[in-house]
Parts: structure tokens; C-alpha cells; sequence
């Protein structure tokens, strides 16, 4: 069961350094031939670069999106001396926060980019060469401060789902292209096999085959202060409105202490879940996502449990239903206008209030409509009565109009959809039942809701 919702605007989860695609296509694996702090020589300005080895002629994928900030493409040679200290192709993206990603030893005349043209991440930007100071083809990737030249001090990064990458690991790319996964008024999935919608960050990770699309990825739950890993579903939003968000629970999933992050309209929703005890879909309630900036939910790996005691934490498939004249305050009440925009009104033609009708113009109703005030000597429209002050649909008859009743089309008839209690003037009575108040009354269990912060001078470059 559900156990608390909070809503708090908290800064998100961040790592320790920046979090970076792999700088090769989709699904591809290479190694790391030498790490930070390596074995030859990433010291000093290299000390957090690597080396990866990557066949001459493969491309090079932007890690990170920027701007071209410098660039080298005219060299030709290359070998194991520093007599080619200076004859390294490079090409610097500035990250737009004072960090740069440097690509260095590309190929000549390999790249299509120019000085200050903006590249998307998992854009082709060159191709890996033998230029300068190495001893075989490879790429040497550092993200850097930004110094006025093309080769500054290195700074502290990583990659998603791999983490920092050691040598000799090897890594599976998943620099996938951009996350298409939309709220569009509707009801979207997104699975955690779809790398560009689902990030990983950090490296420890397991793979599961079972779940909702028979997979899904597990961690072990921990008690630190922290997170070490965290899983993230991202998406974009072309509908703003209020959504119910749901979590798939695979029955593997042993964690009694996971807390959601819930991203949305500027602030945060932390709420907890014991997947221990609730499997298949499970709902973390109703959100109202503005599209206006970074929205996305969150999993971090510091439930409170002891990491000794190898508690798996499950990441399945996150899914997003619209609600139907939702009250665009995000959560699962009657209150609001109707129309979902967060702004007062009843999202029709007046400024009414959206609730079953008072006989003004502005709310809605129009005297005789369904849902409507009347009076006991009548004035509904056909098929329908008064009935404690409002027009009823009269029992006697099957109520297939479209404003309500027993088999209406629009509302909760055989069209298939769930309008989970549309507020408004269609309604079966006065004091019908809201399906979403059920979910209210639901009894809950408070699970140790807890905020979560993320833990987790030479001249001369030496062969990398």
C-alpha cells in the first residue's frame, strides 16, 4: 500500500560529477584501456581522463550536449614519440556549465561541426584516429574546466550504467539518440529496457528476466545517508495536466523502504512503497506536470535497509494515465476547476464552478441538462427527472444520452475508457460515488519516508 505523499520543492538528486553518455554508438562495447589516475599517463590535466579502445574509422558520439568551443582536424600523423606531442586532432564541447568534454587523437578532416555550432548528445562528431602522441588508434576522453586553451585540468565524470569505468572494463553504449516517451494526454508506458527514457546512474546493476516485459534491472537497497545508484524515467510533456503515475513491481522485488521522487511543476513528491508487499501496478498517486522544465521520477538505492543484507530494489516500467477533467492541483480530490491548467474556473463556458449545476450560465449547466438544480414540478429535459434538487436520469429508462446515465458514451459507458470521476454537470446522481475517493480511503502505512541527497602544470601531453 501506499504509504505517505509529500510535497516539497527540494533541489534533484545529483551525482557526484557529471553523468555522461558513452562516446560511441548504440550498443556497441569497448574497453577501457587506461582509466583515471592511469597507468602511463593520466596525471596531472588527465588525471580523470580515459582511454578507450575503438578501431580506427569508428565514430564518435558527442557524450554531452554543448557547443563546439575548439576544434583541431588538420593533422596527419601520429606515433609513439612525443615528437607528435602537438599533431593531436581534438575537438572541445562546451557543456554549458563551465565544464568542457575534450575528443582527442580523431581522425583528420572528420568532423562536420564548426567553432560554435551547437551539438545535440549522441550526435556523430568525428571519428577516432591515430593523431599525436599514442601509441595505437583509440579515443581519449576527459571532461575538463574550461581554461582558454584545449587542454585543461580534468574534472571527475562518469558514465550512465557504468559508472566510473576502470581499467580493463568494458562498457555497453547506450547513447541511444533522445527520449521520445511523451505525456500526451493519454496514457504512456516506459519501460526501463528503453535506455534513452531510462537512466541508470552508477554502475551497480543486475539484470532480471522478469517483470512487466519479462526484464527488469535490480540494486541492492542500502542504509547510507546517500544514494550509490539511482534509476531515473524521463519524458516530456506535450499535454500539461493532471496524471496518475503507477509503478510496476516485479515479484522479485524485496525492498520494504522504496522511496519515489516525483518530479513535477517545479517541485518534488517523495513517496514511499514496500514492494515487498505490493506487486504488479501500484499507484503513487495523481501529479500535474506542467512541461516546463526537468520532470521526471526518481528511484535512489537508500531505503534504510542494510546493504549487508542483499535486499533486492526493483526498477520496472513507470506508467502515466491523464485524467480526464482533472482539477490541475495534482492530486486525487473533487476540488478545482475541471480542466486540468492549475488556473480557477470550470474549463467551460463561463467561470462557473464546476460542480453540478446551480442554473447560471457560468457554471456549466443549463437548466434542464443532466447533473443541473431543479425543482420538484420539473423543468429536466427528457428522460430525466428531479431528484433531490437536480436532474436525474430517470431509472425507468437505459440512459444512453451523452450526458450521462447508465450506458452514457462519455462517461464510464462501453467506450473503454476510465474517467475516474469526472467532476461536472454528467453525473448519475446528486451524490454519486468518486471512484478516485476509494483510493483515498485506502489505509496507509507509513514506511520511513526519507529525503535523499545523491552520493555517490605540464604542457607537453604524455601518450594517452
Amino acid at each position: 500500500m501506499l504509504s505517505l505523499a509529500l510535497s516539497l520543492v527540494l533541489p534533484s538528486i545529483v551525482a557526484a560529477g557529471p553523468v555522461l553518455e558513452l562516446p560511441w554508438p548504440c550498443g556497441a562495447t569497448y574497453s577501457c584501456t587506461q582509466s583515471n589516475g592511469g597507468q602511463t599517463s593520466h596525471t596531472g590535466f588527465a588525471q580523470y581522463a580515459w582511454d578507450f579502445g575503438m578501431p580506427l574509422g569508428t565514430d564518435i558520439l558527442a557524450v554531452r550536449g554543448g557547443t563546439v568551443l575548439l576544434m583541431k582536424m588538420n593533422s596527419m600523423v601520429g606515433g609513439c614519440s612525443n615528437q607528435y606531442a602537438s599533431d593531436a586532432n581534438y575537438v572541445v564541447i562546451d557543456h554549458g556549465d563551465g565544464t568542457a568534454g575534450l575528443y582527442m587523437h580523431v581522425e583528420g578532416n572528420s568532423s562536420n561541426f564548426q567553432v560554435g555550432q551547437n551539438v545535440e548528445a549522441g550526435a556523430v562528431i568525428a571519428r577516432v584516429g591515430q593523431t599525436g602522441w599514442t601509441c595505437g588508434p583509440h579515443l581519449h576522453y576527459q571532461t575538463q574546466q574550461i581554461c582558454g586553451s584545449w587542454w585543461c585540468q580534468s574534472v571527475p565524470s562518469e558514465f550512465f550504467g557504468a559508472g566510473t569505468i576502470a581499467y580493463p572494463e568494458s562498457a555497453v553504449s547506450e547513447n541511444c539518440g533522445p527520449c521520445t516517451a511523451s505525456l500526451n494526454g493519454g496514457q504512456t508506458t516506459i519501460s526501463e529496457s528503453e535506455v534513452q527514457c531510462f537512466d541508470r546512474l552508477t554502475k551497480w546493476w543486475w539484470e532480471a528476466g522478469e517483470g512487466l516485459d519479462n526484464h527488469h534491472w535490480y540494486t541492492y537497497a542500502t542504509a547510507a545517508g546517500q544514494p550509490e545508484t539511482l534509476g531515473r524515467w524521463r519524458f516530456s510533456v506535450d499535454t500539461p495536466g493532471d496524471y496518475e503515475v503507477e509503478v510496476h513491481v516485479p515479484a522479485t522485488a524485496q525492498s520494504t523502504g522504496a522511496t519515489y521522487a516525483v518530479h513535477h511543476a517545479g517541485g518534488v513528491d517523495q513517496v514511499a512503497l514496500n514492494q515487498a508487499a505490493n506487486k504488479s501496478w501500484q499507484l503513487l498517486g495523481s501529479f500535474y506536470f506542467d512541461g516546463g522544465g526537468d520532470e521526471y521520477i526518481e528511484l535512489p538505492d537508500n531505503t534504510g535497509e542494510p546493504e549487508g543484507d542483499l535486499i533486492p530494489l526493483a526498477f520496472d516500467s513507470v506508467r502515466f494515465t491523464y485524467v480526464i477533467g482533472g482539477d490541475g492541483d495534482g492530486d486525487t480530490g473533487d476540488s478545482g476547476d475541471g480542466d486540468g491548467d492549475g488556473d480557477t474556473g470550470d474549463g467551460d463556458s463561463g467561470s462557473g464552478d464546476g460542480d453540478p449545476g446551480d442554473g447560471d450560465s457560468g457554471d456549466g449547466c443549463q437548466l434542464g441538462e443532466a447533473g443541473c438544480m431543479c425543482t420538484m414540478g420539473g423543468g429536466c429535459d427528457p428522460g430525466l427527472i428531479c431528484l433531490q434538487g437536480y436532474c436525474t436520469p430517470d431509472n425507468s429508462s437505459s440512459g444512453d444520452s451523452d450526458t450521462g446515465g447508465a450506458g452514457g458514451d462519455d462517461f464510464g459507458g462501453d467506450d473503454g475508457l476510465d474517467f475516474r470521476g469526472t467532476p461536472g454537470c454528467a453525473c448519475a446522481t446528486a451524490a454519486a460515488p468518486n471512484p478516485r475517493e476509494g483510493l483515498l480511503a485506502m489505509p496507509l502505512a507509513l514506511l520511513g519516508l526519507a529525503w535523499v541527497a545523491r552520493r555517490r602544470p605540464h604542457t607537453i601531453e604524455a601518450p594517452s
